[in-house]
């Protein structure tokens, strides 16, 4: 067994003292000095990163967070949580049985992890029910225009085609839309007039 393999091994007793899953673990290694082992794993508290490292010092592992994405794949952490607010992370000595391991990481790391990863996750579903709805209203302007509409194939936009000669839609948002017209004087002011009395 070579030493990465060696350390993966702990690093997945670990993950069964935890009662984890493995989602993504190192597949290359770097040095014979200190190869590379690392897995994320997913835990009811949130996912996390496990890193296996050694130095003059001693092996440790180094604890950290594995931060969730939103569908435009933008990683939401702890200082987009929490103003100023540093992502937690731990260090435990490799020598410590996996059962101490997982003990320490319980203790020393999830309460606070788990707090701010709640709240990222939070974050997300915000991000994705505004999405959702920004897609919804260009579907009902596609449909009161008789055009179409569809997601660009080359950046993360939504192009509607069919708007009437002289309409613009420069923003579209979850519970406003901002156009700009090119008209005549005439039109403007009975648009003006109606606005106004909507309004009134």
């Amino acid at each position: 067994m070579t030493k990465q393999a060696e350390r993966i091994a702990v690093l997945d007793a670990i993950t069964r003292e935890l009662g984890g899953t493995v989602i993504k673990r190192a597949e290359t290694e770097y040095t014979d000095h200190d190869p590379m082992a690392w897995q994320n794993i997913s835990l009811p508290e949130g996912c996390i990163s496990l890193h296996y490292h050694g130095d003059r010092k001693g092996d440790y592992i180094h604890v950290s967070g594995d931060w969730p994405r939103d569908r435009k794949g933008s990683m939401v952490m702890a200082r987009d949580v929490e103003y100023n607010t540093a992502s937690p992370s731990i260090n435990v000595g490799a020598a410590k049985s996996p059962e101490a391991i997982a003990r320490d990481i319980r203790r020393r790391f999830l309460p606070e992890y788990a707090r701010l990863y709640a709240k990222a996750m939070a974050i997300i579903a915000s991000r994705d029910q505004y999405e959702a709805t920004v897609a919804d209203n260009y579907r009902l302007l596609a449909a009161a225009c008789g055009g179409s509409v569809a997601k660009s194939s080359w950046q993360d936009a939504w192009v509607l085609k069919g708007l009437p000669e002289g309409v613009e839609i420069t923003h579209v948002g979850d519970d406003s839309i901002r156009l700009e017209l090119t008209c005549s004087v005439g039109m403007a002011c009975e648009i003006l007039r109606q606005r106004a009395t909507v309004t009134a």
